[in-house]
C-alpha cells in the first residue's frame, strides 16, 4: 500500500474526478490508515511505500503492477499523468523481492484491470489495459489469463480511451503480439484459451435472492465479523471517502501478492 501523503485531484482522467473540488488530505490520511489498521486486524501484514511528491493518484497503487507466484508484471499506464508512478512502485517490488518482473510493452494497469481468481486471472479490456497487453501477462507468468472485454465503458472523453486493437479469432493472437513472441508460445498459447468459452458475464439478482441483512458492528463481535459488518456500512474504513474523488477506494489501494492454484 502507499501512504497518500500527496493525495490530491489535480487532473481529471475519469468520470469522477473534478480539479476544482477541494482535497482534504489530513481525512484522506486518516481513512487510509484506518483501512491499513482492519486489514492488519484481520491477521494480514501491509507493507507500505512511500509515496512521491507530484505523483497524486500513487496511493492507488494496485495499479501499478500484478504479482502471482513471485513472477510480477509491472504497469505502463494509458494517462501521461500517471506513467511516472510506474517505475517508482516497480523499483520497490524489487525490494521486496519481486525479482522476475516484466516491463509491459502494451498499455497496462495492473490489478485495476487483472482479477486473480484460483488458476487463472481475468483479465478486462476496453477503455484502459490494451487487450495484447493480457497475453503479454500470460506468457511471463505462466497464468492462462481470460480477457473479458468490457460493453458498457464508463462515458469518457475521447483522449481518455485506450484505442484497442480488433478482438481476434478465439485462440488467435493479434498480428502484432504474434511477432513478438517465439514460435512455441504462439503454439502453445491457443491451446491454452481454448480451455475457457467464450461467453459472457451478466451480473443480474437470481429469482428470489435477497440481499444480506446488512447491521452496524457490535462490540461482541470477533474481529472478523466485526470487519465484515462495518464493511457494509457507510461509515467502514474500506469505503475511504476521500480517495473516491479520484475514482478510486480500498481494493485501487491494495497491491495483493497472489498465490494461483494451479
Amino acid at each position: 500500500m502507499c501512504r497518500p501523503t500527496y493525495f490530491d485531484v489535480e487532473y481529471a482522467i475519469n468520470p469522477w474526478m473534478d480539479p476544482t473540488l477541494a482535497v482534504d488530505r489530513e481525512l484522506a490520511l486518516r481513512q487510509w490508515q484506518g483501512l491499513v489498521d482492519a486489514y492488519r486486524a484481520l491477521g494480514h501484514e501491509v507493507r507500505v511505500v512511500e509515496g512521491v511528491e507530484g505523483l497524486p493518484d500513487m496511493v492507488f497503487v494496485a495499479d501499478s503492477g500484478l504479482v502471482v507466484d513471485g513472477v510480477g508484471v509491472g504497469a505502463r499506464y494509458l494517462s501521461p499523468m500517471r506513467q511516472a508512478e510506474a517505475p517508482a512502485v516497480q523499483a520497490w517490488l524489487r525490494d521486496q523481492g519481486v525479482v522476475d518482473l516484466h516491463m509491459p510493452t502494451f498499455v497496462n494497469e495492473g490489478e485495476g484491470d487483472f482479477l486473480v481468481v484460483g488458476g487463472l486471472v481475468l483479465a478486462g479490456t476496453g477503455f484502459r489495459t490494451d487487450l495484447a497487453a493480457h497475453h503479454e501477462a500470460q506468457e511471463h507468468l505462466g497464468v492462462p489469463v481470460v480477457s473479458l472485454q468490457a460493453r458498457r465503458r464508463p462515458h469518457l472523453p475521447p483522449q481518455h480511451r485506450a484505442r484497442r486493437p480488433r478482438r481476434p479469432h478465439r485462440g488467435v493472437l493479434p498480428a502484432r503480439v504474434q511477432r513478438r513472441q517465439p514460435a512455441g508460445a504462439r503454439a502453445a498459447l491457443p491451446g491454452r484459451r481454448d480451455r475457457h468459452r467464450r461467453g459472457r458475464l451478466v451480473a443480474r439478482p437470481q429469482p428470489g435472492e435477497r440481499r444480506p441483512q446488512r447491521r452496524p458492528p457490535r462490540p461482541g463481535d470477533p474481529p472478523r465479523r466485526r470487519a465484515c459488518a462495518c464493511a457494509a456500512t457507510t461509515q467502514s474504513p474500506w469505503t475511504c471517502p476521500s480517495l473516491r474523488k479520484s475514482g478510486g477506494s480500498a481494493k485501487c489501494c491494495t497491491l495483493e501478492p497472489h498465490r494461483s492454484t494451479r
